[in-house]
């Protein structure tokens, strides 16, 4: 299966909470923040003072881009 096979019907777009964002990638709020710092991970939109949200469409492919990635490194397994 390619990086392709894995792209399916589009979720229409949604602001994700960062519990939202840490639930689909697997990490915890440090881990995300050290990402973002390290321009990792795609940034945020601000809502409000302190209120930031992630968009669903970015955070799934970061998530398929890791996919491939890690495809990739193994030889394409």
């Amino acid at each position: 299966m390619t990086a392709p096979d894995l792209v399916t019907v589009a979720e229409p777009l949604r602001l994700l909470r960062l519990v939202e964002v840490c639930s689909r990638i697997g990490l915890g709020r440090t881990s995300l923040y050290d990402l973002l710092q390290a321009g990792e991970f795609p940034r945020p939109v601000r809502l409000g003072k302190r209120c930031v949200r992630w968009q669903s469409n970015l955070v799934e492919a970061w998530i398929l881009a890791r996919i491939a990635e890690g495809r990739a490194v193994r030889g394409g397994a």
